[in-house]
């Protein structure tokens, strides 16, 4: 069925459509009738609702694009935080595409056939034509092909990063901006494994993805020259920007460090005056440039995208 914004926007402010009824002294039924798109409203319903969920009346009616959130979340998560995220990515997929038309994926969930994820990830990194060794800047990584990032405070989703697709060819992945750079990276990981791997959300493919996300982060062939090279198996994670213990278990499930290694791995933490930030997302803030470059306003840009200025520095520079 489809719907309009208007239902995203109500979930992002954590109302009830009993509660924006009471606030707008717009019936429940009208408010239900015209998520759903079954009713238009008037100008004076649509600046009343605007006015209570403080957001440009002009979106309010605008058809929601579909989305699959491909990250099951754990039943302990309440169904309220996964329903904001889902509206969150709601209008981060209808802003992305106002701000910067035309940012699509290549990747075939099913294009790589009945294979494990680690070749997958093998096949991906090759298909990418990424140089070996560690990845510098996954983030951009992601960008340049096509799969928009986007800072997102993600707190109470026991996630620090998570994706989403909508249609066949765009991907939004949500990172949250408070963990260090290894635990980022290594959740930015697993959920391009889900964009790759997986069509729907199912408890039982994460496993899948950590194989994809340590073969993409830590190649086995790399972790092994290393290896033979001296390198100390407790350096490794410092070296590939992942946390120890979940290298840890990608290198001991691979053969390539000791059973007495991968104990004590599980048992590192990345010191603190080591951490780091990932490197943030820059593809929307390219193309808003590009905007401003040929005269367009930082006011006007947002304004396309029922944002203001602040909402625009905020959410997507």
């Amino acid at each position: 069925m489809s719907t309009t914004a208007l239902e995203a926007v109500r979930l992002t402010r954590g109302l009830t459509q009993g509660a924006l009824a009471s606030a707008t002294g717009i019936s429940q039924a009208m408010i239900s009738l015209l998520e759903s798109a079954r009713a238009n409203a008037s100008t004076t319903v649509l600046d009343s609702l605007a006015d209570a969920l403080q957001i440009p009346a002009g979106i309010l009616q605008f058809p929601a694009p579909p989305v699959d959130l491909l990250h099951a979340m754990k039943d302990s998560v309440p169904a309220a935080v996964v329903n904001r995220v889902r509206a969150e990515f709601t209008l981060a997929f209808l802003r992305s595409e106002l701000l910067a038309p035309g940012i699509r994926h290549a990747i075939r969930a099913t294009g790589f056939g009945n294979t494990s994820g680690a070749a997958r990830a093998e096949r991906l990194r090759r298909s990418w034509a990424m140089a070996p060794g560690p990845v510098q800047d996954l983030v951009h990584v992601l960008e340049s092909h096509g799969i928009v990032c986007l800072r997102r405070d993600l707190i109470g989703t026991r996630k620090n990063a998570l994706v989403a697709t909508s249609g066949r060819r765009r991907a939004v992945v949500f990172i949250d901006p408070r963990p260090d750079r290894e635990d980022a990276s290594w959740a930015v990981a697993h959920e391009l494994g889900h964009l790759v791997l997986h069509e729907t959300a199912v408890t039982t493919q994460e496993e899948q993805s950590d194989e994809f996300a340590g073969e993409f982060l830590a190649p086995r062939a790399e972790v092994t020259k290393l290896i033979g090279s001296g390198v100390d198996a407790e350096d490794l994670p410092d070296r590939f920007s992942m946390p120890p213990p979940a290298f840890a278990v990608h290198a001991r499930r691979n053969s390539l460090i000791s059973q007495a290694d991968y104990r004590a791995l599980r048992k590192q933490s990345v010191p603190p005056w080591n951490r780091t930030t990932i490197p943030g997302p820059r593809r929307i803030s390219d193309a808003v440039q590009e905007r401003v470059n040929g005269g367009e306003t930082i006011r006007d840009v947002a304004a396309s995208a029922f944002l203001s200025e602040d909402e625009l520095r905020r959410d997507y520079l």
